[in-house]
């Protein structure tokens, strides 16, 4: 049901891209690049920034072969992060970003009584991307076309003790978008590799590796400017999650961990702060995933993850150089 949602939004926005040229011929002037735009790009030497600062909380049941609930995972997250992105030329642009996390916490709450947490903190490794806007529709396009990439290097140590994530990443993708006088759709298809990642508890001494995997992500952003100074911003994407080999290479025991495909949400709350080019938006976003397994050499020990899901609120703040 979760999919048809999605890709019925999507479908709606692929038809508003299909509308002629010539219909926007007599419509008010298109306000290309908008800072809080889904579909904004810098120019030729122009700097682009975005700061922000979210507070997310999620949880998860896990159960047993039996069916019966072992364990309540709770989760809280605070994350500082920070873009920036240059223009090269108008249709290619280079950004880094990086994120620090001040307070991370997980908790397991075990069903029979106790529980047990682990409190992190740390930055992310720091990535970078770039964007090619293959089509431009300023340039009286129907539609602009983007071709996108981003990569994460593993330069931290992946530890419980840290956020790291204890291996390289990579995303590459392409966004059909539609700007129109009043408003913006935002479509984007990409394709996530995760490469092998492995991570040290330091406090039982187990080495955990995750063998490399990908994702697929179908998501459509849209904004509807409501003024010169207010705008809304919302979306919905869908995450085609894979399996991956998880293997204790202490112990020698491995499983299969088969995540569950995701369902993610998003909303902001736009202003642009006259006279400078900054606007400043509240956020919130949205994820919940189908119930995950743990598949094991011996079915007894199999597990199942139900009710997964986290929600982040937050304060974002874009700005440009002129």
């Amino acid at each position: 049901m979760r999919r048809m949602i999605v890709l019925g939004a999507v479908a709606l926005g692929v038809a508003s891209f299909a509308l002629p040229a010539s219909a926007q011929e007599y419509a008010p002037p298109i306000p290309f690049r908008l800072l809080s735009d889904p579909a904004y790009l810098p120019m030729q030497g122009q700097w682009y920034g975005s700061s922000s600062f979210s507070l997310a909380q999620g949880g998860s049941d896990e159960y047993d072969s039996t069916g019966a609930k072992i364990v309540t995972h709770r989760h809280w997250d605070d994350e500082i992060s920070q873009e920036l992105e240059y223009g090269i030329t108008d249709e290619f642009a280079l950004d880094v970003a990086d994120t620090y996390d001040p307070f991370d916490k997980h908790k397991d709450e075990a069903a029979g009584g106790g529980f047990s947490d682990n409190d992190k903190s740390g930055f992310h490794d720091p990535s970078v991307g770039v964007t090619w806007r293959v089509i431009d529709q300023a340039s009286h396009q129907p539609v602009s076309l983007d071709l996108l990439a981003n990569y994460t290097a593993n330069l931290i140590a992946a530890q419980t003790t840290n956020v790291a994530e204890g291996g390289q990443s990579g995303e590459f993708g392409a966004a059909v978008s539609k700007v129109m006088p009043g408003s913006t759709i935002y479509g984007k298809l990409a394709a996530d590799w995760y490469g092998d990642q492995s991570q040290f508890n330091p406090a039982n001494g187990n080495f955990i590796r995750e063998q490399s995997y990908w994702d697929y992500l179908v998501d459509l952003e849209t904004q509807t400017r409501l003024s010169d100074l207010f705008s809304i911003n919302a979306g919905a994407g869908y995450i085609f999650a894979n399996n991956a080999r998880v293997m204790n290479l202490t112990s020698g025991i491995d499983h299969m961990a088969e995540p569950g495909d995701g369902l993610k949400l998003d909303a902001a709350l736009n202003y642009l702060i006259v006279p400078y080019p900054v606007v400043v938006s509240l956020t919130y976003d949205y994820r919940r995933d189908d119930g995950g397994q743990k598949i094991f050499a011996l079915p007894v020990d199999d597990t199942t993850t139900r009710n997964r899901d986290n929600n982040t609120v937050g304060v974002r703040f874009v700005y440009d150089t002129p």
